[in-house]
């Protein structure tokens, strides 16, 4: 049996020539040849054939269907039909098994061979057939998918890599592109770098816009522009700046400005040293912010840091969010560690780790400690709610409060240490259950002496209005308005009686008044509900029949008991007058009588 032999009938690129773009052209050559085995033309489907790209020498590897640029023959071989001693294959198609992807960079050899081997199949081993083919023109077309267009060393290797100019670039993978510059590297398929200096896209589809020194260097990574900019993460992005860092574990953005860094799906927008590594965290502008709670947000500002999950801060100073849910809006110098805690603004105020669902309006140096909740300071300054539930201070100075309800609406220096207290005024202090204390006076406390007690010190008077009148009851003349006061030092109320106030005024007999108090029923009686205390006094019911006075007969009016026992003493006067005047006229009688008697004579 002769030696099977091979002539080359066509070498074809499978190639548009009249195509516009590059990204047209298909890396492929199509390859006819025949093989006869003494003589005679070969048919069979099993025939096994071995394809290389050598040099003229047939020193150099440039290709192998293998995938190998090692020496020799490739260690797999691709199937192919020969029909009456003609077969054909495309070299490069990686559709067929055993077959390599063929690069352009190939074709950038000035003298390219084909080698091949061939074998019938059925065990029998490879033979190098000869001579080793030499490509035409044909094949070099393929270099119109990876062109140097002018520039000083550039260079491409792989399919369809492009470098478009500039000077000293590679694109050394697959479709991968740079389009200018200098000193640029895309490294790997289809990573772009637009332009600029020393910049690199080193993952797989990530691209470099321009600018200096920059890196995409993860799938999917950009950095648009600016300078000394990464993007690691996959899918991460930086728009431009300089030494911000987008990281993580995927779609961190950076928008610009200088020395920020984001971790996995979080953004910041401008501003410098901003660190954004909670998993969707975001900072919008701002220096120096620090923000690493999941889906947390800062919105600007200066040294701010959130810690909390869902931890908001909106601007401001030095302020910290330590605790998931908590919020601050802005301010300076203030701390939420409570979760869900909430301050508006201020400085120095703070919500302890334990004080869950408190508020700091705002203020100055407000705070709410660990063992509380529900809390809630107004504004003001150097105030604290020690411990307890639904505590409020709304505002003032120095005030403190604790316990379950208990509230100092303002003022100085109150203390509401008790449950369902209330301090109020100057130095109030509700140490009762259930108190109720109004101090008035700086330098003295006024203090509670027992549980659901009314303490008021008012050494300025107290007024009780039950008017709607605009005239103000004043403390020295109680005319103008219903109601009572107390006058400054005073210890009994002052009851409105001018005369200017009262109408249909008539006399009253006095000594009638007074027969009815002779019939009145004045005992000694206690209260059910304080059996401890004694009481004299007549019963409403009999005092109300007597003098049909007062609005019920459940009650008697102490301004009503006053004018009885004004009537009764006039009646008494009255009466003791009357027994006067007759006293007088028997006492007359009487002298009148003796002096009759001593006129007489002796008694013989």
């Amino acid at each position: 049996m002769k030696p099977a032999t091979t002539l080359p009938i066509l070498l074809l690129l499978t190639l548009l020539l009249f195509a516009p773009a590059h990204a047209q052209v298909p890396s492929i050559l199509n390859y006819q040849g025949r093989v006869t085995v003494g003589g005679t033309n070969l048919t069979t489907n099993a025939a096994q054939f071995k394809f290389a790209f050598v040099n003229g020498a047939g020193t150099e590897v440039y290709w192998r269907n293998d995938g190998s640029t090692a020496a020799g023959e490739p260690s797999s071989a691709v199937s192919v039909a020969v029909a009456q001693g003609l077969y054909s294959t495309l070299l490069g198609d990686t559709t067929l098994p055993n077959m390599a992807a063929l690069p352009s960079a190939v074709f950038t050899k000035p003298n390219v061979n084909l080698r091949v081997w061939f074998s019938p199949g059925g065990g029998a081993p490879f033979v190098q057939l000869g001579p080793d083919q030499r490509l035409g023109a044909s094949g070099y077309a393929l270099r119109a998918a990876a062109v140097d267009t002018p520039g000083d060393n550039n260079a491409t290797n792989g399919v369809f890599a492009v470098v478009g100019g500039g000077q000293d670039n590679a694109a050394s993978t697959n479709y991968s592109t740079v389009s200018g510059g200098s000193q640029n590297s895309s490294s790997a398929d289809y990573a772009t770098v637009g332009g600029g200096l020393q910049n690199a896209a080193s993952g797989v589809s990530a691209t470099t816009g321009g600018g200096y020194n920059n890196n995409a260097l993860a799938e999917g990574a950009t950095v648009a522009g600016g300078r000394n900019n990464d993007a690691t993460a996959p899918t991460a992005t930086v728009a431009g700046g300089d030494n911000n860092i987008a990281g993580g574990e995927s779609s961190a953005v950076v928008g610009g400005s200088d020395n920020n860094a984001v971790g996995s799906q979080s953004f910041i927008g401008t501003g410098n040293n901003n660190d954004a590594f909670g998993s969707y965290a975001v900072i919008v502008s701002g220096k120096n912010n620090t923000n690493g709670g999941p889906f947390g947000f800062i919105g600007s500002g200066y040294r701010n840091t959130n810690t909390g999950a869902y931890g908001f801060v909106g601007s401001g100073e030095a302020n910290i969010v330590d605790a998931d849910h908590a919020a601050i809006t802005g301010g300076r110098l203030n701390t939420a560690a409570g979760s869900q805690a909430f301050i508006g603004g201020g400085g120095g105020n703070i919500i302890d780790s334990g004080a869950a669902f408190s508020v700091v309006s705002g203020g100055q140096s407000n705070a709410v400690g660990l063992s509380s909740s529900n809390a809630f300071v107004g504004g003001g300054s150097f105030n604290f709610v020690e411990a307890g539930t639904d505590v409020t201070i709304a505002g003032g100075s120095f005030n403190k409060a604790r316990g379950v309800g208990a509230t100092v609406p303002g003022g100085a220096y109150n203390d509401a240490f008790g449950d369902d207290t209330f301090a109020a005024g100057v130095q109030s202090k509700a140490t009762n259950t259930g108190s109720f204390v109004w101090g008035g006076t700086l330098g003295v406390d006024t203090t509670s002496t027992n549980d659901y007690s009314f303490t008021v010190r008012a050494p300025g008077g107290v007024r009780f209005i039950t008017t709607t009148a605009t005239d103000s009851l004043e403390i020295t003349n109680t005319g103008g308005v219903n109601g009572v006061a107390l006058a400054p030092g005073g210890t009994a109320w002052q009851t409105l009686s001018d005369s200017n106030a009262k109408t249909a005024v008539k006399a009253v007999d006095a000594r009638a008044v007074l027969a009815k108090i002779k019939e009145l029923d004045v005992t000694e009686w206690e209260y059910k509900h304080d059996p401890k205390r004694r009481y004299f006094g007549p019963m409403a019911q009999d005092f109300h029949e007597a003098f049909g006075l007062g609005s019920d007969d459940k009650t008697i009016n102490t301004l009503d008991a006053d004018g009885v026992l004004f009537l009764s003493v006039k009646g008494l006067v009255e009466e003791l007058k009357e027994r006067d005047e007759v006293i007088e006229e028997l006492k007359t009688k009487l002298e009148s009588f003796e002096q009759r008697l001593n006129s007489l004579p002796p008694a013989p």
